[in-house]
């Protein structure tokens, strides 16, 4: 995993180092070391994967001459250089670096990663820089050798250099001499080397999709109540090693101080296990279980405890499970659990909310003359960047603009900051990394640091936000939630504005990035390089309405060209999409279909592909497994990948067009025109693929094709409808069904509407559920799995709930007769102390029926859809009557038909609420669009509902059975023997470990065999230490929850006057289980005891 650990030293002749052999041993070379006259050689040693020597641009004509060699012949060349220039007996010789990368990147990624930190942060400061990158098992590091003095003409300058003030002239200290510092700089230097660092690391793994974030400050900084750990080092680690192998008994204080800490470290996360989900969910937002026990490990070598501990922090309440773990049978793959946090959840759903708050606040306008005034002097601006300008300026308190590198945001960024200033606005940028900071400073003139250095100077009171504050914010995509949350809210807080900039690809559905679309998709952009790509002047103008929130001029402008089709039902639109997409298709037009619901995306697919299928464009087909179940394949299908992948160089997104095709086996293109290549995909190794001739809107953002064709819903948005119909460079046709909108008024007011009353429709109860979806969908996780996962673990939670009332209810019922009857010695002799059950008054599914009758999460639900009804129809017991949820179950296939026809065409189930037409008021046809809006909104809660309950019944039925199961087990009487010892060892207090232990001990083979027997019958009956939550029979709630469970009739009165002898027994185990730990922890101990 990534880890925040960079360390600076100094190479220094003063304690017996060489920078030439040090460069030596880091290059894993032979080198001559010229100042001894001897020749060091380390080629035996692996691990080396890159080596650069690099120069500052300016370099001297000597220093060029060294750097043609090879890294190694240029590295030997240098130092030794260094090494006879140096006179000094104690002489520093040069400043080392080990820094760690990032394991979740590919050697590729991280040798771009360290060339452009140094490239940033040393050699363009003037130092040399001689690098070297080893990759040993699990901890792959950069060694990074720095100059310490400048390069000039006839060698190097000088170590030090006089201090300046603010006006260029020497400080000097009070008695007049001048101040001094270090070339190759100070402790605020090594600060901003290290803040670049993590910044430069953070960018690149979010560049490369990891929704990971690395924090280089303290734990205490961080608010984690745990302390920093000491690096031992090589050194003292070989010390260590080489005495304990000799016998020596030697103390090494750095290693002793390390594990020191670790123990106290360690002691803190026993007490406090909450401190690991803290330090985990401050790095990223969905973690696995690994990643808590990977932090356990850092102090602790011990399994058990790492299980034991992790076990305890993923039962925390804060904790939401949003994918079970799995095992894909078809694809031989383990989905392994994933977790996140609620505050994260809620904290990014509050993000949201804020981008809206900000969307509707009104501020910073400028004079349309001010406007045209400034935009007229930059004459060389497209219209796109003239569009854009005008979104930026118009008044709203958020903005987003994306576009791809290379279509003129930085100009236009320049020229409305140009205009901004003018009106009278402070315009300041922000970036993750130092290096886009620099570029939107330099480029587009507005003064900038990195977010970071942002958030540390309103930490000490410095540079706050105002009412006039204009912050513009570079790379947004590659922002973490948690800092883009505290950003928007400064700008909140001050009434300030805020201009979101990314890049097309970062609206892609991958981990990182969640942030940067949660914000697009509540708010809408505007793109660079839309206009561009259309090439007539009509579908110009009409991106330019899209862009500007004049959705219905845009309407106009494609039906004028006769692009937009009304069809009698959806399945008429869907068979003039297809043909219309297969004569483009024939004529070699790269064409994409675009739909918002999934399920229309499936179908068109199927439809797509059959029409290439009927002209053999599709070759021979071999069955390809994949996340989906079994689809065919061959030469010629067009597929989408699904699932970030850095071997295959393929992310959520990806399209591909098949080379050749065998059985689970496919050779795919990749890229357009000369940037593309081909991978081979295996589905042992990646199965999440799919057909990729229709795709969602959603996926589509940042795709550039030839022709569009879209297949509208009464789902869509301002927003969708910007995206979908600006993704082509030739020609878009529009199709949709006139039971779904009554008019071309109903269309355009659909395709118009903001995406912001979406959140009105959220219910209290399940608020945290949606925003895990949201949560969810923004990373790229599957969200039928997600779902599944949620509703399950509420399906076993309520289930938990309601057994525990009625066993509540149940345990006052068998206590109360018990308190008050006194107990008299019975002498009739039972077949076994406690008997099996294996006959039952009602079968499984009558049991499950009457449990799903009163179950209240479905009252509620019902409940809830009822009311959701009378608020969309005037006849809503009707509408339920038709609707037959209940028993929509026993058929999938009306199940899906009756939902899509609430979705879709509500109006055919009832007479729907509120009015359209020519006669309808204005307040009448906003409440048919608020109702047709909540009836698709509907559809998805009753779909949500009947899986709940279906995934609820399922798991009564198990519980069912295996109850049944459990009380069929019959647990028979001890012998006289083993009753008295039972009675005896009964009577100790439940401490006196050590003394029950030894009693049993003191029993013969034959009585522990027939004791180890009886407790296994009452653990298969009742489960492990069911009699052990209870210290007497006064205080049985707990145990009774468990134990009367698998108890019918009078089998409860044996229960209770077998009560001690079970216990004991349980007791007995218990003792034996707690001794073997023990042993094995003082095992572990011993041999881990240094010498």
């Amino acid at each position: 995993m990534a880890i925040a650990y960079l360390r600076v030293s100094f190479i220094s002749r003063g304690k017996g180092k060489s920078a030439l052999i040090a460069a030596a041993y880091r290059h894993r070379t032979v080198m001559y070391f010229e100042r001894e006259g001897t020749t060091v050689n380390f080629s035996e040693k692996g691990g080396l994967i890159h080596e650069e020597f690099m120069l500052p641009a300016d370099s001297p004509q000597w220093a060029c001459a060294i750097a043609l060699g090879s890294v190694g012949q240029a590295s030997e060349t240098f130092w030794n250089f260094v090494e006879v220039s140096e006179k000094l007996a104690n002489a520093q010789l040069a400043r080392e670096a080990i820094i760690a990368l990032p394991s979740q990147l590919l050697p590729s990624q991280n040798i771009l990663l360290a060339r452009e930190f140094i490239e940033t942060h040393v050699v363009s400061r003037g130092m040399v820089a001689d690098w070297v990158y080893h990759d040993e098992p699990g901890n792959p590091h950069i060694h990074l050798m720095m100059s310490l003095r400048p390069l000039v003409a006839d060698g190097f300058g000088a170590k030090t250099i006089i201090v300046n003030d603010e006006n260029g002239a020497p400080k000097r200290r009070a008695n007049g001499q001048l101040i001094r510092t270090q070339w190759s700089g100070n402790k605020a230097d090594f600060l901003q080397f290290r803040n670049g660092w993590f910044e430069c690391q953070n960018r690149h793994l979010a560049l490369a999709g990891f929704d990971l974030h690395i924090d280089g400050r303290s734990y205490s900084k961080q608010n984690l109540d745990i302390a920093g750990m000491v690096h031992v080092g090589p050194e003292a680690s070989g010390i260590e090693r080489r005495t304990r192998e000799a016998g020596i008994s030697v103390s090494v204080r750095r290693a002793e101080l390390n594990q020191h800490r670790k123990d106290e470290n360690l002691t803190r996360i026993i007490g406090r296990p909450r401190i690991v989900l803290d330090i985990v969910s401050s790095e990223r937002s969905v973690f696995e279980r690994k990643d808590l026990e990977n932090i356990i490990r850092r102090y602790s070598n011990d399994r058990t405890l790492c299980s034991h501990l992790s076990a305890e922090i993923l039962k925390s309440p804060d904790v939401l499970r949003i994918d079970r773990a799995q095992f894909e049978l078809d694809q031989k793959n383990l989905v392994v659990e994933k977790f996140t946090t609620k505050r994260l959840i809620r904290m990014e759903a509050r993000m949201a909310m804020n981008s809206i708050r900000l969307l509707k606040l009104k501020s910073h306008p400028v004079r349309a003359t001010r406007l045209d005034k400034i935009c007229d002097r930059h004459n060389w601006l497209n219209k796109e960047q003239r569009t854009a300008i005008r979104y930026l300026v118009d008044g709203q308190s958020i903005a987003v603009v994306v576009g791809r590198a290379g279509t003129g945001k930085t100009s236009m960024l320049k020229v409305v900051a140009e205009i901004w200033k003018d009106a009278g606005y402070t315009v300041l940028g922000g970036a993750l990394a130092g290096k886009a900071a620099e570029g939107l400073q330099n480029g587009a003139h507005i003064q900038s640091r990195t977010l970071a250095s942002w958030q540390y100077r309103w930490d000490v009171g410095k540079d706050q936000f105002d009412s006039k504050t204009i912050f513009v914010l570079d790379e947004a995509g590659l922002v973490a939630s948690k800092q883009m949350a505290a950003f928007l809210q400064a700008v909140k807080n001050a009434g300030a504005k805020i201009v979101l900039v990314g890049d097309a690809e970062q609206l892609q559905p991958i981990e990182a990035g969640a942030a940067f679309r949660a914000i697009a998709d509540k708010v809408g952009y505007v793109e660079l390089e839309t206009i561009l790509r259309q090439r007539d002047d009509w579908m110009r103008e009409a991106s330019a309405y899209l862009a500007t929130n004049k959705t219905k001029l845009a309407l106009k402008e494609y039906e004028a060209h006769g692009r937009i089709h009304s069809c009698r039902d959806k399945d008429e639109a869907i068979r003039q999409l297809i043909a219309n997409w297969d004569a483009a298709s024939s004529k070699g037009v790269n064409s994409l279909i675009l739909a918002h619901l999934r399920r229309d995306v499936q179908k068109l697919n199927v439809l797509a592909r059959q029409k290439l299928i009927d002209r053999n464009v599709i070759g021979r087909e071999f069955p390809f497994e994949t996340s989906n179940g079994s689809k065919k394949m061959g030469r010629g299908d067009r597929l989408i990948f699904l699932r970030n992948d850095n071997s295959l160089g393929v992310k959520n997104g990806t399209v591909g067009q098949v080379l050749t095709a065998a059985k689970n086996d496919i050779v795919v293109r990749v890229g357009e025109d000369d940037n593309y290549k081909c991978i081979h995909v295996n589905s042992k190794n990646y199965s999440e693929i799919d057909y990729g001739y229709a795709t969602t809107i959603h996926k589509s953002q940042g795709v550039t094709v030839e022709s569009v064709n879209l297949l509208v819903s009464s789902t869509l948005n301002r927003h969708l409808t910007y995206v979908a119909m600006t993704r082509h460079r030739e020609n878009l046709n529009i199709y949709y069904s006139k039971e779904s909108f009554k008019s071309r008024d109903e269309l355009d007011s659909v395709l118009s509407r903001d995406n912001i009353k979406e959140t009105t429709l959220d219910y209290e109860n399940s608020r945290i559920y949606m925003q895990a979806l949201r949560f969810a969908q923004n990373r790229g996780l599957n969200l039928l799995r997600v779902a599944r996962t949620l509703y399950h673990d509420r399906i076993i939670w309520i289930t938990d709930q309601a057994k525990r009332l009625q066993e509540l209810g149940l345990r006052l019922q068998i206590i109360a007769p018990f308190l008050t009857q006194v107990q008299k010695e019975e002498a009739v002799t039972h077949e076994a102390l406690v008997p099996g059950v294996s006959e039952f008054t009602k079968s499984v599914s009558q049991v499950v029926a009457a449990q799903l009758a009163d179950h209240r999460a479905l009252l509620r639900d019902i409940e809830m859809i009822n009311s959701s009804l009378r608020k969309i129809f005037n006849d809503p017991e009707r509408v339920f009557q038709k609707l037959e949820i209940s028993s929509l179950l026993t058929d999938e296939g009306r199940y899906g038909a009756k939902l899509d026809l609430l979705r879709e065409k509500p109006g055919i189930l009832g007479d729907l609420r509120g009015r359209v037409g020519v006669f309808a008021g204005r307040r009448a046809r906003q409440e048919r669009e608020a109702v047709l809006a909540a009836a698709g909104y509907l559809s998805t809660q009753i779909s949500l509902h009947l899986g709940y309950r279906k995934e609820l019944k399922m798991s009564l039925e198990r519980d069912e059975i295996e109850r049944r199961q459990r009380m069929k087990v019959s647990i028979p009487h001890p012998s006289q023997a083993a009753r008295n010892f039972l009675e005896k060892t009964g009577k100790f207090d439940d401490e006196q470990h050590a003394q029950r232990h030894e009693a049993y001990l003191a029993l013969d083979q034959g009585a522990k065999a027939e004791l180890a027997s009886f407790a296994t019958a009452i653990d298969q009956r009742f489960g492990h230490g069911a009699f052990l939550g209870a210290r007497d029979k006064g205080s049985i709630e707990q145990v009774l929850t468990k134990v009367m469970a698998y108890c019918k009739g009078e089998q409860r009165q044996h229960v209770i006057k077998a009560w001690d002898l079970l216990r004991a027994a349980q007791k007995i185990e218990s003792d034996k289980l707690r001794v073997n730990i023990a042993e094995m922890y003082s095992i572990k101990q011993s041999n881990s005891l240094s010498i």
